[in-house]
């Protein structure tokens, strides 16, 4: 959930301090990563099998529902895990576990709204949650709410001076208020807390992107993918340090690799096409717009509010179009780059290029 997000939410499965459950200690304390969206595992299914035999028999419903909810969580079953977790907090109304995993189902759904709804009703019950304090606080800067994100979080770490996402996350709210210095700072915390996690070295590295500091930048998005090789994101924006320092090369080789992770990656389709139209190679730089295009087409049935929203955190989707146009022109298609350089211009109408291009191009036809 990196992509947009970066939620690093997972399904907390034991009491833990200041956190109010009825579960009892959990018999699967294990946490996902990256595995909740790898797809269901037979550990899992069979974990589901047993707790539903468990509920079906009435016993132990609250810790029945609650582990099946685990299980669904950690197979990216979020929609279930929900109304697990829904059925736990309706059997105990003082579980403040089952409303923080509530919470993280809706979050990992996107929901952002009523995730915040389940994280305040935990905290209610347990305000000296610094689990719940962190991921409100990412639930709040998802919502744009930077200042409430921050109170959460600095709360948090009150509450757990040595917790480490909650230094990441603080870093990155204080990216977004343009305080580098102090999110530099977090990064380098969470780093010294956790130094195998690929997390802080990828945002450090953006905060490094921010600067211009491209081989440092490139410096930690090799540390990243040295932790975790599958983040196609730390391929992604290691390619686009790369081509600022003229490896065109090497750049195209981690797009590679990003679009083999994900094939549904449009950014990086899209960096791909940039790349080899600046290399003079617009059949190429078509081929990879144009499955970039494909991939988001379905903004082409947006009403402008759901548009807004996703130009909103896809900002580079006009970019998809114009340079397509760019190609098309290099091969003499005009027509077909006036219809893209129109469609850039149309998501994105104060753009100056944009405009040049589309005048250009019906001054040619």
């Amino acid at each position: 959930m990196k992509r947009g997000a970066d939620l690093a939410l997972w399904f907390f499965c034991i009491a833990l301090a200041g956190c109010a459950s009825g579960t009892g200690p959990a018999a699967f304390p294990e946490k996902p990563g990256r595995e909740a969206e790898a797809g269901p595992s037979t550990r899992y299914e069979e974990k589901v099998r047993v707790y539903t035999e468990a509920i079906i028999n009435e016993k132990s419903g609250e810790q029945a529902y609650f582990q099946r909810g685990l299980a669904w969580g950690r197979q990216g079953k979020y929609d279930r895990a929900e109304n697990d977790f829904y059925k736990v907090t309706e059997i105990n109304p003082r579980n403040a576990l089952g409303y923080i995993n509530t919470g993280v189902a809706l979050g990992m759904k996107g929901n952002y709204e009523k995730a915040l709804a389940e994280y305040d009703k935990a905290l209610l019950i347990s305000p000296e949650c610094a689990v719940a304090r962190y991921n409100r606080g990412i639930i709040r800067a998802e919502l744009g709410d930077l200042a409430g994100a921050m109170e959460d979080l600095n709360r948090a770490l009150a509450l757990n001076p040595d917790y480490s996402l909650a230094y990441m996350h603080r870093g990155t709210v204080f990216r977004r208020l343009g305080e580098a210095d102090r999110a530099l700072e977090d990064f380098n915390r969470a780093m010294e807390l956790a130094p195998n996690d690929a997390r802080p070295y990828y945002h450090r590295g953006l905060a490094m992107a921010d600067r211009k500091e491209w081989g440092r930048a490139i410096e930690d998005f090799t540390r990243s993918i040295e932790h975790d090789p599958t983040d196609a994101e730390s391929f992604l924006h290691r390619a686009e340090a790369l081509a600022k320092t003229g490896g065109l090369g090497e750049a195209i080789q981690d797009l590679g690799r990003a679009v083999d992770l994900d094939s549904r990656y449009a950014e990086a389709f899209l960096r791909l096409g940039q790349i080899y139209l600046e290399r003079d190679d617009a059949g190429k730089a078509i081929a990879n717009l144009t499955k970039a295009g494909d991939i988001v087409r379905i903004t082409r049935f947006l009403d402008r509010e759901m548009l807004a929203k996703f130009l909103e955190i896809n900002p580079w989707l006009p970019e998809i179009y114009y340079y397509k146009a760019r190609a098309w022109k290099a091969k003499g298609r005009y027509k077909w780059a006036l219809d893209d350089a129109r469609e850039a211009l149309k998501l994105e109408p104060e753009n100056r290029n944009y405009q040049i291009l589309v005048r250009d191009l019906e001054a040619l036809l």
